[in-house]
């Protein structure tokens, strides 16, 4: 069977949410596919108001080597999507505030640790439901020092 991907980008006006920004002064840009054509126009505005950025690129799934080039020149990250799947990824990663910037809803989210730790409860409660390897995820969780209150 054949595969094909269709790439969809979204189309609209970014200026409400960006006058809504606070930001710190070294930003790290980053996107996924449906926004990517946006971080120039965020940029030019960003840098308009004496903001650094740092062009991170695209995250793809758990792929963080794109923002982890720009890790040392910045202070934090700005993703400019939807969900908080790449944010999360980006903050256990780079151990720096993420924000979220949704144009689709005009929302800013600052995600924190707290989110990745509830986000990885949410995962390994989904794997204790499920046949999935919940010894795998459990390891994963002690390796990377999350402090997780098991109650069975």
């Amino acid at each position: 069977m054949r595969t094909e991907f269709i790439p969809v980008k979204w189309e609209g006006d970014l200026k409400p949410v960006l006058e809504k920004l606070d930001l710190p002064k070294r930003v790290g840009l980053i996107s996924n596919l449906q926004f990517i054509d946006h971080l120039k126009e965020l940029e030019s505005y960003l840098n308009e108001k004496g903001i650094e950025t740092y062009n991170g690129g695209q995250v793809l799934g758990c792929n963080t080597t794109e923002p982890l080039k720009i890790d040392n020149q910045v202070d934090a990250y700005l993703f400019l999507g939807s969900g908080e799947f790449h944010p999360l990824e980006v903050l256990e990663k780079t151990k720096k505030p993420v924000f979220l910037v949704n144009p689709e809803t005009q929302n800013i989210t600052k995600v924190t640790e707290e989110d990745l730790i509830k986000y990885n409860k949410k995962i390994i409660q989904n794997a204790r439901q499920t046949d999935t390897d919940f010894e795998k995820a459990l390891k994963y969780c002690i390796k990377n020092k999350f402090n997780i209150n098991f109650s069975w």
